[in-house]
């Protein structure tokens, strides 16, 4: 009866500590005849371990108990060790350290075969693969003696590998068990974990370094920091990279000016994401003459990659590149200057011609131009057949309307009253070169010529001729009869002038009739539907 009564009072104890705690109460399960190792969830010093069982009292595991018989121990560190779990280990235990009312449960389960599930490792065919990373780890227990030799076996067949294989087959795949024994009060206990190997095929993935790109070369200027990364992607645990200054090791020593850092990070396909970052302090000059070269080492691949150090061009001052834009702009603008110089010409007539361009009539002229001589030799003047050619090709091809002395002046009129209404009703003033025997109208009246243009009522062009021998109207022969009055070459002066160059000059194609046209005005076209194109021309 009151052993009923115990063991009811422990389940209503153990219901309402496990409602208190809630979350911090573990399932285990153990392998009978093998040891458990349980480290306390709760961290402090001076943890105790306290086994709950239903047929006895509360009774506190120490390692200091001498009883032979007791197979589980509360080591102070944390753990907690059965050293061969059996049915009488069944239970509930909890663990608390000295100073906190903080405690862990954990319900224990012993089982003749192993029920916790096996990890699987996967090593690919013909690369190395080492299973040492699930073996138990080593116990640190005072009372616990560790046999150094670790013992590994193939699906429970006896002793195997040394939980290495430098070329992986298909033929190691297995359930590997790895053991090792604990010596106490002189009798052996032995801890063990298990692994499943699977041989996969050879992957498609290469290891190979990202960056940086081979004989990279990086700008620097002394004196500053600079930071090199070199990224890899490896496919297994033993490959690893590394930055080498010439032929020597640089280390993860940040005292020195030059050292390396490394980050690991693991891909989605199973692939490793190595990162080593080699770290200038302060570049010197010295540097820029080292070569420095990140290595891969790989199972299946070794590879490397070098990169220098060179010194950043000077910076251009502010004041040097707002020089150079001037220049440039300057330069820019006399260059299309003297474009539109050599080109203003040909331009002109082309947007005379394909625009369709007219002289405006509203400045009150009737002709755009009148036709004048001046008296010259006989070898330098126009014939009376290309004058009356020319006048005819102006009025009759190229549609200007001209005023001609024979044809436009009334009879009776005064000469020198006629002379002086052509000009002011024309917009241009050309000046002919006549023989001895033509009339020369414009002689003895250079007064009236002169008060036209300055007032900007007409301009003056004139024509000249190609001579053998260097005769002009700037500057004649000296004591010829015939020279131009003084007044009237200081005129022409101020006007333009056009070569005529015989017969070469006849088709409309000719230098001679493109200057004549540039320097007259557009012809007159009085239609009303031109005006709003004649006032942009």
């Amino acid at each position: 009866m009151a052993t009923l009564f115990l063991v009811v009072l422990y389940f209503l104890s153990f219901q309402g500590l496990r409602s208190a705690f809630g979350d911090q109460h573990r399932k285990l399960t153990a392998t009978q005849g093998e040891m458990l190792v349980v480290k306390c969830d709760v961290g402090g010093t001076n943890i105790t371990w306290t086994h709950h069982h239903p047929s006895e009292s509360q009774r506190p595991l120490l390692q200091s108990r001498e009883d032979p018989d007791e197979d589980a121990l509360g080591d102070p560190s944390g753990h907690l060790v059965v050293l061969s779990a059996s049915v009488e280990r069944q239970g509930n235990y909890s663990c608390s350290p000295w100073n906190s009312n903080a405690t862990c449960w954990y319900t224990l389960t012993v089982s003749p075969t192993r029920q916790e599930e096996v990890p699987v490792k996967d090593c690919e065919k013909g690369l190395s693969c080492k299973l040492k990373n699930f073996c138990p780890r080593d116990l640190f227990i005072p009372s616990l003696k560790l046999l150094k030799k670790t013992v590994w076996q193939k699906d429970n067949e006896g002793d195997s590998s040394n939980g290495y294989f430098e070329k992986v087959a298909e033929k190691d795949e297995g359930v590997y068990t790895c053991r090792r024994s604990y010596q106490y009060r002189g009798r052996l206990y032995n801890l063990t974990s298990t692994v499943m190997l699977k041989v996969k095929k050879p992957a498609d993935s290469i290891p190979r370094i990202w960056s940086p790109k081979p004989g990279m070369v990086y700008p620097v200027q002394l004196g500053s920091q600079l930071v090199v990364p070199c990224e890899v992607e490896v496919y297994n645990e033993f490959d690893s990279s590394y930055w080498l200054d010439g032929k020597s090791f640089v280390k993860n020593d940040q005292n020195q000016s030059v050292y390396s850092n490394q980050t690991v990070k693991k891909g989605e396909k199973g692939e490793r994401k190595i990162t080593t970052s080699l770290f200038f302090q302060k570049v010197t000059a010295d540097q820029l003459s080292r070569t420095y070269t990140c290595k891969l080492e790989s199972t299946r691949k070794h590879s490397n990659v070098s990169i220098t150090l060179a010194l950043k061009d000077v910076p251009v001052s502010s004041l040097r590149v707002a020089l150079l834009a001037v220049l440039f702009a300057m330069l820019a603008v006399v260059s299309s200057g003297l474009v539109f110089y050599w080109c203003r010409v040909p331009f002109t007539l082309l947007l005379r011609d394909k625009l369709d361009c007219h002289s405006n009539a509203s400045d009150g002229k009737l002709y755009d131009a009148y036709l004048m001589t001046y008296p010259s030799q006989t070898e330098t003047a126009l014939s009376e057949e290309d004058r009356r050619w020319m006048e005819n090709v102006l009025e009759e091809q190229l549609g200007y309307r001209l005023c001609l002395q024979d044809r436009d002046v009334s009879p009776g009129e005064a000469v020198a009253d006629a002379v002086m209404r052509c000009i002011l009703q024309s917009r241009r003033v050309v000046l002919l070169p006549s023989a001895e025997d033509q009339p020369a109208l414009c002689y003895g009246l250079p007064s009236a010529i002169h008060s036209a243009l300055v007032d900007k009522k007409s301009r003056l062009l004139l024509i000249r001729t190609k001579t053998p021998r260097k005769v002009s109207v700037e500057q004649p022969e000296e004591g010829g009869s015939r020279a131009l009055p003084e007044s009237l070459r200081l005129l022409t002066k101020a006007g333009s002038s056009v070569t005529w160059g015989g017969p070469c000059s006849r088709p409309l194609s000719s230098s001679f009739w493109k200057n004549l046209r540039y320097h007259l005005p557009a012809p007159r076209k009085l239609k009303a539907m031109h005006s709003a194109l004649d006032s942009v021309c």
